[in-house]
């Protein structure tokens, strides 16, 4: 019995001793990557190959989330020209955003001042070829054109329109405000989200531009339609404002 049990542990060991072991991640493999791709970076940078630069940058932030990275990134971007302006202001905000105290950061806000013209028609533009499919609400026709001329229209018309302007008005002035509250809660997403990647804050600045547009619509609607009421008013005395009343009741 013994020796059968002998021999049954010195195969178990003998098995455990050639069973092979398991490969260990190099930690340092990616380390050593990311300062070749920096390196790579740096040269191309030098020579004015900012593209190329810029992609050996990205490759490198992508393994250390190295946070100078994102200024040099921003850099790239900057120098690389038309089409690569907003994208620049986004790695230089994004680098501010996580180094408030930085030493350079003089240079960053100068470079965000000198960028900014050219960002903002990028974004404009962008905001200009996805319009018909994102700010849909702004199609709404403006009352005021059309209700001008009706001044001088019967008595109930006038009040008529005074209280359809002030509730199509109100009613596009709400929608702004809720999606402006939506396009800050967005911001404030991407911004616990950073380090940001390019578009992080896309979602926010589509729905401020709508929200401003909307609230912008509302305002003018509820003006024209407070104007038209005090006119309406003012003419027809009570005989209007009982007419506004009974048009508001039914609307």
């Amino acid at each position: 019995m013994r020796p059968a049990l002998v021999l049954l542990v010195t195969l178990s060991c003998t098995l455990a001793l050639s069973w092979p072991a398991p490969a260990l991640a190099d930690p340092s493999s990616d380390t050593e990557q990311a300062r070749q791709l920096y390196a790579n970076g740096k040269v191309q940078y030098k020579a004015k190959d900012y593209l190329d630069a810029l992609a050996n940058f990205e490759q490198s932030y992508a393994l250390t989330r190295s946070t100078a990275l994102l200024f040099d990134i921003a850099q790239a971007h900057r120098l690389a020209g038309e089409g690569h302006c907003a994208a620049s202001r986004r790695y230089y905000r994004s680098y501010l955003a996580l180094e408030p105290h930085a030493e350079n950061g003089r240079e960053v806000n100068e470079r965000l001042q000198e960028i900014a013209a050219c960002a903002d028609a990028e974004e404009q533009a962008r905001v200009t070829r996805t319009a018909p499919a994102t700010a849909t609400p702004q199609a709404a026709p403006s009352p005021a054109p059309t209700s001008i001329p009706q001044v001088a229209s019967p008595h109930g018309s006038t009040s008529t329109v005074a209280v359809l302007t002030t509730g199509v008005g109100a009613a596009l002035l709400l929608t702004g405000s809720v999606l402006y509250l939506r396009a800050r809660q967005r911001f404030a997403e991407a911004r616990r989200a950073c380090p940001c990647r390019e578009g992080s804050f896309s979602d926010w600045e589509k729905l401020s531009n709508l929200s401003y547009g909307l609230i912008a619509v509302g305002g003018a609607g509820v003006a024209v339609g407070g104007t038209f009421w005090v006119l309406g008013v003012s003419r027809d005395g009570p005989r209007a404002a009982s007419a506004a009343l009974s048009v508001s009741g039914t609307f």
